[in-house]
């Protein structure tokens, strides 16, 4: 895999390819600011762009919700809650779910993808959330004799304001998703949001690293 970045002056629906260059550092390690051309300099991690045969292309991606007011002003790209159940049901062995609010109601297509992934393919899955009733739903709704299920909901009495407010999945440790909406059935249908998907193992660690580090505090507490 050679890693680049997208040349600005190229049109938009192309990539740099004659232009293109990959700089490393003298030590071999991917350089943390990669080069198009001597003109423009983009300071991005080197994993954000794969060359795929003769061009380079991205791998993250922006998706949307068209909620009914922009019926005749639709956004470029894809629809949210189709890729966000094409990421879920990706998985094979673990689905994380970070969500301020979370719907668990087998009518909504995401929690019946859910649903799928964890009572025929056996996938674990931990659930981050802020309230405990939502962790408890969420928890009974999944928990089986055959499932690894863990649930934590955000408990800092201290301070009342303080909230979970996380709006992310990770699938298999590698594929996210990190964006505005929450789980539920009224930011897929009716609120504009927005989410940008990706592949990157180190991505998916440093968001487990960062809950790890409430579960530890007593900030996220798991439902026994």
């Amino acid at each position: 895999m050679k890693h680049f970045i997208h040349c600005p002056t190229a049109p938009t629906t192309r990539f740099a390819r004659n232009t293109c260059q990959r700089r490393r550092k003298p030590t071999g390690r991917p350089a943390t600011r990669a080069f198009c051309c001597r003109k423009h300099r983009v300071n991005l991690p080197t994993t954000c762009w794969t060359e795929i045969g003769d061009e380079c292309v991205s791998n993250f991606r922006m998706a949307f919700t068209w909620p009914p007011e922009l019926v005749s002003q639709l956004p470029e790209g894809p629809e949210l809650v189709s890729e966000l159940t094409r990421l879920i049901q990706s998985a094979r062995t673990s689905i994380d779910l970070y969500f301020y609010n979370i719907n668990s109601n087998r009518e909504f297509v995401l929690a019946r993808s859910l649903h799928e992934m964890v009572a025929k393919r056996g996938v674990s899955m931990r659930i981050f959330c802020n309230k405990r009733s939502e962790a408890r739903q969420m928890f009974d709704t999944f928990r089986n004799r055959d499932t690894n299920i863990l649930a934590y909901y955000w408990d800092v009495p201290a301070n009342k304001m303080s909230k979970f407010h996380v709006k992310a999945i990770v699938v298999d440790e590698r594929r996210f998703y990190l964006g505005s909406a929450n789980m539920s059935v009224t930011a897929m249908s009716a609120s504009a949001e927005c989410g940008l998907f990706g592949t990157d193992p180190h991505i998916a660690a440093q968001l487990g690293r960062y809950v790890q580090l409430f579960i530890e505090s007593g900030s996220l507490v798991g439902i026994e």
